[in-house]
């Protein structure tokens, strides 16, 4: 029989029903989401979030990305690449080899002079009918979390070597516990979906309105180190295991990214220096009573100037009992060391100033167990990269057993000396997988390599004043 107009229809089913609200509530939202990205690009707002980009005056290659830094820092603040210009395809006589890290792989203060370049020498005088192509990705300021999306963008070009050299910047840099460049998290999913959005042109349009309209908790511009001084991190900080947490989940994702391409990754332990820069800061942990901290500091400004006049024993009287009262207060870690090698006590003094790195409260440097990390991490994958050491070679190398101002210009940043026998160690590796079993030649020496950087460099001057158009440098020429 026909049923009843008046009949009312038949109702949905429970599942039907419940489908039916999730459809709404997630479909529609979604729908709407996607419509609004695709409405942005369309209308050509924002900017591309990958390291590399098109290069628009010379087709098949790509150029670094200057916005690269915009996910990372706010705009005002974000470092820039160093000047790229890659072929997709590099050809067959080509060794491609792209550096991946932070301010000390790009070579800082002069990226002309870092270990890269060197390298470059290095193997172009070892093997004089091959050609290298040196890419170097290093970004000052940047950590894991930013290298992490360079390696994956990085790995389209292919690259015959990797070379990892980063671990510096894990506390102090991109949401690290004492950064001053925004939101602090060692939460690494949400911290990763986070990215995700902003690699977007709507997550790009929210970002650019919470920096207009929202309240501005970083700097408004670069300022040095002097920005961090108000975030120390105590010995005792919880956070500090999120950071080492995060730097081990992302060093294993950086590497199977380069494992799922041809190239052979070389991992770097990371060299600072401990005998000659003393801690950024020193904080006590929480249990060290309050009322003792003005006899505390007496004592250790008295043991400073003892170590000054050259009385490192008398120092030792006073610093012993110092650091047993707080085994976590960096300065006093550190004149231990000083006062140490001041009488001659070389691997003691070691062990002190080591420690006085791991417990700065301003912490610029990659600490033993950064390294430690790199080493465990590089041990459960052998067979599939090499280890280079730098951290152990740089302290066989150094005048006193200790890495210091003969290798460093600071913290982290390498003298050309420093820079030179990294290089050196990265073109061993290197050199002997080139070479198959072929003993090789001696390597140029430091002096020698730097000649061949200025010739490099006077060759580039050669070339852009062609390209230019202008005539080539005579006898009067000069370089201005």
């Amino acid at each position: 029989m026909a049923s009843s107009p008046n009949q009312p229809p038949p109702e949905l089913s429970r599942g039907k029903a419940w489908g039916f609200r999730l459809l709404l509530a997630i479909g529609l939202p979604l729908v709407m989401l996607l419509g609004t990205e695709a409405a942005l690009r369309w209308a050509g707002y924002g900017y591309d979030t990958g390291f590399f980009v098109p290069a628009l005056h010379k087709e098949a290659h790509w150029k670094e990305n200057p916005s690269f830094g915009w996910r990372f820092f706010p705009k005002s603040m974000a470092r820039a690449p160093l000047p790229l210009l890659v072929a997709r395809d590099k050809g067959p006589s080509t060794l491609r080899i792209m550096v991946l890290g932070e301010s000390a792989a790009r070579g800082e203060p002069e990226p002309a002079f870092g270990f890269s370049r060197i390298l470059e020498a290095l193997l172009r005088d070892q093997f004089p009918e091959q050609r290298f192509e040196i890419i170097n990705t290093g970004v000052t300021a940047i950590n894991s979390h930013a290298i992490l999306p360079i390696a994956k963008d990085a790995a389209a070009f292919s690259p015959d070597f990797w070379v990892v050299y980063m671990g510096n910047n894990e506390f102090m840099g991109p949401f690290g516990p004492g950064t001053v460049f925004g939101a602090k998290s060692s939460q690494l999913p949400i911290l990763r979906a986070s990215l995700a959005l902003k690699s977007t042109r709507l997550g790009e349009y929210l970002l650019n309105l919470r920096e207009r309209y929202g309240s501005q908790d970083s700097p408004s511009q670069w300022e040095g180190l002097e920005m961090f001084t108000r975030n120390t991190l105590a010995p005792d900080d919880p956070r500090l295991e999120g950071v080492y947490r995060c730097f081990k989940k992302n060093l294993e994702d950086i590497l199977d990214v380069l494992h799922r391409g041809a190239g052979r990754t070389i991992l770097c332990t990371v060299g600072v220096n401990l005998s000659d820069s003393a801690p950024f800061a020193s904080a006590h942990s929480s249990r060290f009573p309050t009322g003792q901290v003005p006899a505390f500091k007496q004592d250790l400004e008295a043991a400073h100037a003892l170590i000054q006049t050259n009385r490192a024993q008398d120092a030792l009287a006073l610093l012993g009992p110092l650091t047993k009262s707080d085994d976590h207060y960096a300065e006093a870690d550190f004149l231990m060391g000083r006062a140490l090698l001041g009488l001659g006590k070389r691997e003691e003094a070691r062990g002190w100033f080591q420690k006085a790195c791991d417990v700065d409260a301003l912490r610029f440097r990659a600490d033993s167990r950064i390294n430690q990390i790199i080493r465990e991490t590089a041990a459960g994958r052998k067979g599939t990269l090499a280890l280079v050491d730098v951290d152990g070679a740089l302290s066989q190398i150094s005048s006193n057993g200790i890495p210091g101002d003969d290798l460093f210009l600071e913290h982290v940043h390498l003298t050309f000396s420093g820079n030179y026998n990294i290089a050196k160690l990265l073109a061993q590796s290197i050199g002997a997988s080139i070479a198959g079993g072929r003993a090789l030649k001696p390597w140029i020496s430091d002096e020698e390599a730097e000649e061949l950087r200025s010739l490099f460099r006077w060759k580039l001057v050669e070339q852009l004043r062609q390209a230019l158009g202008e005539p080539a440098y005579g006898c009067g020429g000069s370089v201005k």
